[in-house]
């Protein structure tokens, strides 16, 4: 008489259940098996992740390069100037010397930005696990993160999960619903 019972109303416009509860033990029950059949083989998980860290390394790699690039063609660029103001001290023509002191402007300033560019390549200030690590735990075992039971973290599951509303068949008592992409590509048990 005194307990709370709480429930799910159906709020679907045309739908014959609407307006009718289901008990929310029931329904979260038959939702937190619906999630973990979600969760992706193990060795596919890890197979995802070192084919990230794979990825990572290779753009580090592609940045780093990037930056040697960089500051080699600034070294060319010096070279050039370096000429260019040797002939400042033979020509003879004011022109010509006015001229040079333009094309050295521009060189410079070329250098300089090259050289800015190699002192701050793309690369990120953190490490791949610490920016992966919840990622791929969530991809690993989602029912993990959902029984922690704070709100927010649900809400997340809920988005990162499935790709649109959950549908509740009361007469089948089954969940319908779309997975997301990591969890398509990671082939996890079969969920509509």
């Amino acid at each position: 008489k005194y307990k709370h019972y709480p429930y799910y109303f159906c709020r679907q416009r045309g739908c014959s259940q609407k307006g009718k509860t289901i008990a929310r033990d029931k329904l979260e029950l038959t939702f937190r098996s619906h999630l973990s059949e979600l969760e992706p083989p193990k060795p596919l998980v890890e197979m995802a992740a070192a084919m990230f860290r794979d990825c990572w390394e290779q753009q580090a790699a592609k940045s780093a390069s990037a930056t040697k690039a960089r500051k080699q063609e600034a070294a060319k660029v010096q070279q050039h100037i370096d000429q260019l103001l040797d002939r400042i001290v033979e020509a003879s023509s004011a022109s010509v010397v006015q001229a040079y002191e333009k094309k050295i402007d521009e060189l410079e300033r070329q250098r300089l930005l090259l050289l800015e560019q190699a002192e701050k390549p793309a690369q990120s200030r953190y490490t791949f696990d610490e920016l992966f690590e919840l990622s791929l735990k969530f991809l690993g075992n989602p029912c993990k993160i959902w029984d922690s039971e704070r709100l927010e973290l649900r809400r997340i599951v809920l988005k990162l999960a499935f790709a649109g509303h959950l549908e509740y068949c009361r007469e089948t008592g089954s969940l319908n619903s779309k997975k997301s992409l990591p969890f398509i590509v990671l082939g996890g048990n079969s969920v509509r």
